[in-house]
């Protein structure tokens, strides 16, 4: 690992930012003079985590960003200008940044370390955990105005309008389905997650689309829309992200597990209801979890939700289908 504090002046923020660069030896560290190598990556962390307390333990420094990008971002013109436009919502809402460069593989890692030791430090301010527009895309994701905010290891609701949907479609446009074939390229192995509108290597519309195809669950072209932090535990690996957000959606999905549990959490301020179906037919209440009731859960404040229990273990086809307009985000976990 090697580390290095970049210093740039960004456009018209009113100061400069320290970025700081964790990279492996593979990926150089750029656009700084006399970069200072660090032996253990525990001391880039250190690094990170010492410019993050300081603004935290400071209440009028207003709330912070730790945002994540790329060595590949800050050699990119494209992504300071993008962030760059960003300073005056920045400024309004009375945000400080802190930016953490790293291999898209090591963000889980990185992110869950500070996260954890953040939360020890109870912030009198809430904490928000960004990432790079580009590193979702090449996972085949797009962020809908919602990013996961952490308050003393509690999952908290943020609205980033300066973040929106309307700048994501624009800067990907056309060349999505281009930069998510980086991700096989990226030495990262989400084997086990299934992205919703992946359809035959195209990314489908994941505003209500009917997505009537089954996964298997380990289809290897998949990707994971976003990452939820709820208990102190990020929720990556065995799960699936779907995004529904101006139109009823369903999405089938083969499986094979005795319980099934749903990360969910309305964006608005009413409940909304989940239809699900087992094998094409309304579940056996024999099978409920504790959160169904007539074949629906009733979803409200983000938590984890108890679909299914004493399931046969044999292979299963799901469907799940919002029934309102409201948006939602979903991540379904089999045990």
């Amino acid at each position: 690992m090697a580390y290095c504090g970049i210093v740039r002046n960004m456009g018209r923020f009113g100061s400069a930012l320290t970025v700081f660069v964790l990279c492996t030896g593979i990926l150089s560290c750029t656009g700084g003079k006399g970069a200072e190598e660090l032996g253990a990556s525990q001391k880039t962390l250190d690094a990170a985590f010492q410019k993050i307390s300081t603004v935290v333990k400071e209440p009028k420094k207003g709330r912070l960003i730790v945002h994540f990008i790329t060595p590949t971002s800050i050699a990119s013109k494209e992504s300071w200008t993008y962030l760059d436009k960003m300073e005056p919502e920045l400024e309004k809402q009375n945000f400080r940044t802190v930016y953490i460069c790293s291999p898209e593989y090591e963000f889980l890692k990185i992110g869950n370390e500070l996260s954890r030791q953040v939360g020890e430090l109870k912030p009198k301010n809430p904490v928000v955990f960004d990432m790079d527009y580009t590193i979702w895309a090449a996972f085949g994701a797009i962020k809908y105005s919602y990013t996961s905010l952490v308050v003393d290891g509690e999952i908290k609701n943020s609205s980033r309008e300066f973040l929106g949907k309307s700048t994501l479609e624009k800067l990907l446009g056309n060349n999505f389905r281009n930069i998510s074939k980086t991700a096989s390229e990226i030495p990262f192995t989400p084997s086990r997650i299934v992205k919703c509108g992946y359809l035959d290597g195209r990314i489908g519309n994941c505003k209500g689309t009917e997505i009537e195809r089954v996964y298997e669950f380990t289809d290897p072209r998949s990707y994971t829309e976003f990452t939820p932090y709820l208990e102190g535990k990020w929720y990556f690996g065995p799960e699936m992200a779907w995004h529904s957000d101006d139109e009823t959606g369903r999405l089938s999905i083969s499986f094979a597990g005795k319980e099934v549990y749903m990360f969910a959490k309305s964006q608005s301020d009413r409940s909304f209801p989940v239809q699900v179906w087992i094998d094409g037919l309304l579940p056996d209440k024999s099978y409920y979890g504790s959160d169904m009731k007539q074949g629906r859960v009733m979803i409200s404040d983000g938590k984890i939700y108890n679909i299914f229990k004493n399931m046969p273990s044999t292979s299963h086809t799901m469907t799940i289908e919002t029934q309102s307009k409201n948006c939602a985000i979903f991540s379904l976990e089999f045990r």
